[in-house]
């Protein structure tokens, strides 16, 4: 009786304090739109549709946990209206919103003034301006989920910094992803597909954006007015445009990216200058457009690793279009080391001076007994060597494992780093398998 007691007594209470809640064995029940300003784990009970409240949920306090449990917070489009909001009169941490639809609202989520929180495994979608908007908060993760029909599916705005957008499914919104007036953020392993526009990066810098897929988009990337960003490792394809940067952006980085069957690859316009651009692969109608753009860097020094188009050694960029012409097709390649013998000339203050060639057959000019693999290995940290015409003594070796150590400090990605060290064992085995 007295544990009867206790129960009714303690849904009583949850009833008292959390209006539209009722107790759980481990968290509180939510029936309805209400105010969630305790710590404490929370569980929608059922779906709230078509509500016409100006926020459903209103989170005011840290350390909470809010999960969907795959139910749906639906409203009913009215302007102003937020399905699940993140805000209070001081910065609010450690909140996490899990397991969620959130449909039919001006804005899905807003999270404002906060730090150190998840937005996780949720469905957003048919808002208005934004499906989640985050403004003036740090450290805020959005992983796993799907953003859909929105006005834009993500903006990150006003002053937010270091937060993290990743392993999101980002489609058929007006736009994908807004970076505004926020600096330090980072984008990464994102599908986004046709959305008019894919992401947009707005008076903001040190941003990095990486290893995304952006394909059926109006234009991929736009930068504006910002600075010091990395663009890297991005499939870039069937896009109008590939990447634009224009509005007086400088020093901005971009490598790695497949960037192929737009309209164009890159647009540098309206003063432009001093971007980095190199060991990408253009393969667009057409490449480059440029107009009142400045110097701009196109290719980095000589270096003896994997390049884009499956060289051995990086420089610059590799040049084609789709019917297959292009100056890295047509070049020459004298040496056969994957560098055309002449640069490639876009306007007078951009040059292409490394660009890559058509990669040929690697082929041992020399048979030894060495594994040819383990060769080019050598090669590839120890440009002095020639895997085709020399068989490795261990000072080429030991020469190998020192630039190899020298890349691993110098680079802060952890990929690059496993890969180094994956093929500096390798080398160490050869090393103590030749003869001095």
């Amino acid at each position: 009786m007295t544990k009867k007691l206790t129960v009714v007594v303690a849904a009583i209470l949850a009833g008292s304090f959390f209006p539209g809640s009722l107790y759980k064995a481990d968290g509180m029940l939510i029936n309805n739109c209400t105010v969630i300003d305790v710590p404490g784990r929370y569980f929608l009970a059922r779906d709230i549709i078509n509500s016409t409240e100006p926020a459903c949920i209103r989170i005011t306090s840290d350390s909470v946990i809010l999960d969907g449990r795959g139910y749906r917070i639906d409203g009913v489009s009215a302007k102003w209206s937020t399905g699940v909001i993140v805000s209070g009169s001081q910065k609010i941490e450690n909140v996490t919103i899990t397991n969620l639809t959130v449909l039919d609202w001006y804005y899905g989520i807003h999270i404002e003034n906060a730090t150190k929180s998840k937005v996780e495994h949720v469905t957003v979608s048919n808002n208005g301006p934004y499906g989640i908007h985050v403004v003036n908060s740090t450290y805020i993760n959005i992983s796993h989920s799907i953003l859909t029909d929105n006005g834009a599916g993500i903006c990150i705005d006003q002053n937010s910094l270091f937060n993290k957008i990743s392993h999101n499914a980002i489609y058929d919104n007006l736009d994908a992803i807004y970076i505004l007036n926020s600096d330090r953020n980072t984008v990464f392993n994102n599908s986004i597909t046709q959305n008019w526009g894919g992401l947009w990066i707005h008076n903001s810098n040190d941003n990095l954006i990486y290893k995304n897929e952006i394909r059926d988009c109006g234009d991929a990337i736009w930068v504006t007015f910002s600075s010091s960003n990395v663009i890297r490792d991005n499939i870039i394809l069937d896009n109008d445009g590939g990447i634009l940067i224009f509005n007086h952006s400088f020093y901005n980085t971009i490598t790695g990216n497949v960037i192929k069957n737009n309209r164009y690859g890159i647009n540098l316009s309206d003063y432009t200058y001093s971007n980095f651009i190199y060991n990408n692969l253009f393969n667009n109608t057409v490449n480059v457009f440029l107009a009142d753009s400045g110097f701009n860097i196109w290719n980095g020094t000589l270096s003896s690793r994997e390049n884009i188009a499956g060289g051995m050694f990086t420089g610059g960029n590799f040049w084609t279009h789709p019917n297959g012409s292009g100056f890295s097709v047509t070049c020459s390649d004298e040496n056969s080391d994957g560098i055309c013998d002449s640069p490639y000339i876009l306007n007078q203050e951009n040059i292409d001076y490394l660009p890559l060639a058509l990669p040929q057959p690697a082929i041992e000019t020399v048979p030894d007994n060495v594994d040819d693999t383990l060769e080019q290995l050598v090669s590839k940290y120890n440009p002095d060597f020639d895997w085709r015409t020399e068989t490795p003594a261990r000072n080429d070796v030991l020469q190998a494992v020192i630039n190899a150590v020298t890349q691993y400090f110098s680079t802060s990605d952890d990929a690059t780093k496993q890969e180094i060290v994956s093929d500096v064992v390798q080398l160490v085995v050869l090393y103590f398998s030749l003869s001095d």
